[in-house]
């Protein structure tokens, strides 16, 4: 069989591939004709790759000279930003056609994946596709395609150094499209209209109160001023200074910020088409001054202030560049929706703002009104959905926060339920933190609903579902799919032991100091005895534990299953990786089982340090306890699991499964003073 692929520029017969792959040749700022053409002929070899290589020959056209088996595609503006497609059948095969240039690749990938084509995490490991095709499938009728979350679906990623070419081929294949700037990668990310995104607590480097002056002077020693009024009436110095929220209202201070954002703007964020604007991350208080109180509640108070930075940016050639992002959030004091309009230049600018309930619950939906934490939260989003008039509203979600340290952790249930209720009050966009850096394993899952959900709310997930554990396991589908709804089970309470809450269990075990206790362990809501604690953990290493004999006993079938792989007398790059494509499955389960071995022992650990905190609050003798400890010290110490991002350095690391935990030297002092 043999496909004729029509693309819409004269020419490309000869110069498809060489179009697809120009992206550093061109200014997608200015040059919408080139950078149409680039990603359109990108989306043409993307169908050419995958088709050849399951045994379709293919051929480019520009014009349809009465072929048979043609996908043609086609652009209707090159400079709109609209991504909505269609594919139609026609009599000799199928057309794809995007209003604008993200249409047409997302249609593309829309037919490879009628095809048998997934993309379920970055790299070749996480690719699946069919072995080899006879014929192609073409919808019966006109299919449309418009995504519900059409102002972003994206990540907070953890730093710059996660970024891969992968990754961010990956992301267009599953219709995401917001992210991080990549220097490295800028080009690539443009074709694939990636639309960038940085920022965040930017402020606190900015207002360092230590921060040298061209005068000679600190920041904190020329403008004292600058820095907010605390609300204990205390005196503002050098090492409480950040502690509550600068003063909106200083004229002089929003001057000085306009000017480093504009700098910015101009210099390292010259790319950035998004980017978060977010208040010190303090849990704290804002400035309590006189002239901010006027301003209304924090959260009017900072989108005053983020008013005053656009007015500053639309004086300048950044204007229709960038929009601003605020927070509601917790640690900024703005989780509340604000007492008074929201200001009209920020409505006029297209400003969005991103809701972030850090704390929330996962052992219950976002709307459950029976959880008192997401109640909570639940109340603020109905808030902001009924005061934001058209300002653009995105949620921040926390399938990975950096508490939760690339533990195996599932949220199906929460997912498919939650999604079509941030879109019924008003979410148009989704992000989230953070994500990983490799190995995706188990969240290969989460990541693939949240793809398919951001686009289309009411997806049939149990479809996707199914779809995944058959495609990914193969003959393991059944195994798999219990192995993930046990885990699922053992992570709905994941923010009880891990949020960044101060009531989690991991915050008070990092307050502790391995001294006796002054009070019974208890944690929010959902766990306020000992007792409780106890049998949550249990249950979680039960469940992990099962979890993992399944997939110990799936690796061992596999181990012993016949298998055969090329054979080769050299080796080189090419052939390591034919051999290693061969063996993409063994990846995926062995991927499941690190993650797996490091979940139950991370809660086996917390689950005896609260044991031995019990132990000691009720003057116990925790001998036993602590000298397990030491068994699991030294286990957890002996491997690593996936690489981690650090926030204090942009760059990766590599720690130990102990070190992940947070809890090595509470671990440590335990087993010295306790273990003997």
């Amino acid at each position: 069989m043999k496909v004729n692929i029509i693309v819409p520029y004269k020419g490309a017969e000869l110069n498809c591939e060489v179009w697809a792959n120009s992206e550093n040749t061109i200014d997608f700022a200015k040059d919408f004709f080139a950078a149409a053409r680039c990603t359109v002929c990108f989306a043409a070899s993307e169908i050419k790759n995958c088709l050849q290589k399951s045994g379709i020959s293919c051929a480019y056209n520009s014009d349809n000279n009465d072929f048979d088996n043609i996908i043609e595609l086609q652009i209707d503006d090159y400079t709109s930003k609209s991504e909505e497609y269609t594919l139609t059948p026609t009599n000799t095969g199928i057309k794809i056609k995007g209003v604008g240039r993200s249409g047409v690749l997302y249609g593309c990938y829309e037919f490879l994946k009628m095809q048998g084509y997934a993309w379920v995490s970055p790299g070749m490991t996480g690719t699946v596709e069919p072995k080899s095709l006879s014929t192609l499938a073409f919808p019966a009728d006109t299919l449309s395609f418009k995504p519900d979350y059409d102002c972003g679906r994206g990540f907070d990623f953890e730093n710059y150094s996660i970024e891969s070419a992968e990754t961010w081929t990956w992301m267009a294949r599953n219709r995401l499209n917001v992210g991080a700037y990549s220097p490295k990668f800028y080009a690539l990310q443009k074709k694939l209209c990636i639309i960038i995104k940085t920022g965040g607590h930017i402020f606190e480097k900015m207002l360092n109160p230590h921060r040298m002056l061209s005068d000679g002077k600190t920041i904190f020693e020329a403008h004292k001023d600058w820095y907010g009024v605390r609300a204990d009436g205390a005196e503002v110095t050098p090492d409480n200074c950040l502690k509550t929220q600068f003063c909106a209202c200083n004229k002089e201070l929003v001057e000085f910020l306009s000017y480093e954002l504009i700098e910015m703007f101009n210099n390292e964020w010259k790319f950035v088409e998004r980017a978060d604007i977010w208040g010190f991350d303090t849990w704290g208080s804002v400035c309590c001054c006189e002239d901010c109180k006027r301003l209304g509640n924090p959260t009017d108070i900072t989108l005053a202030f983020i008013a005053e930075l656009r007015r500053a940016l639309n004086k300048t050639d950044i204007k229709d560049r960038v929009r601003l992002i605020s927070c509601a959030y917790e640690g900024t004091c703005t989780m509340a929706p604000p007492s008074n309009p929201i200001p009209q230049v920020l409505l006029d600018a297209g400003d969005c703002v991103v809701f972030y309930p850090i704390n929330r619950c996962y052992e219950h939906d976002f709307a459950d009104e029976s959880c008192p934490t997401n109640k909570r939260y639940n109340d603020y989003l109905i808030g902001w959905s009924a005061v934001r008039e058209d300002m653009p509203f995105v949620m921040g979600e926390y399938y990975n926060v950096s508490r939760f340290e690339d533990l195996p952790f599932i949220f199906i249930n929460r997912i498919k339920n939650d999604f079509p209720h941030y879109y019924k009050y008003g979410v148009r966009g989704i992000t989230y933190m953070h994500f990983p850096l490799m190995n995706m394993g188990l969240r290969s899952l989460t990541h693939l609903l949240y793809a398919e959900l951001s686009w289309n709310t009411q997806a049939d997930t149990y479809k996707i579902i199914d779809t995944y554990f058959k495609a990914y396991y193969e003959n393991y589908a059944e195994q798999m799919k219990e192995i993930y709804y046990l885990l699922e089970d053992a992570s709905a309470a994941c923010a009880q032991w891990r949020s960044w809450s101060g009531d989690s269990i991991l915050s008070q075990f990092i307050d502790w100091h391995a001294d006796k206790p002054r009070r019974e362990f208890k944690a929010d809501t959902h766990l306020t005895s000992h007792k409780q604690i106890i049998d949550s953990g249990k249950y979680i290493v039960d469940k992990m534990s099962a979890a993992l004999k399944i997939t110990d006993d799936i690796l061992d079938n596999e181990l012993y299953t016949p298998f055969k792989y090329v054979v080769t007398y050299s080796s080189n790059p090419v052939e390591l990786r034919q051999k290693a494509e061969q063996t993409k499955l063994l990846k995926r389960l062995s991927e499941v089982k690190c993650l797996l071995t490091y979940g139950v022992d991370t809660f086996m650990l917390m689950t005896l340090l609260v044991k031995i905190y019990d132990g000691l609050y009720n003057d116990k003798d925790v001998g036993k306890f602590a000298r397990e400890l030491a068994l699991l010290y030294k286990k957890m110490d002996s491997y690593y699991i996936p690489v981690a991002s650090d926030a204090l350095v942009v760059d990766t690391v590599c720690k130990t499964a102990l070190e992940r935990t947070q809890l090595k030297l509470l671990a440590k002092k335990l087993v010295s003073e306790y273990g003997k």
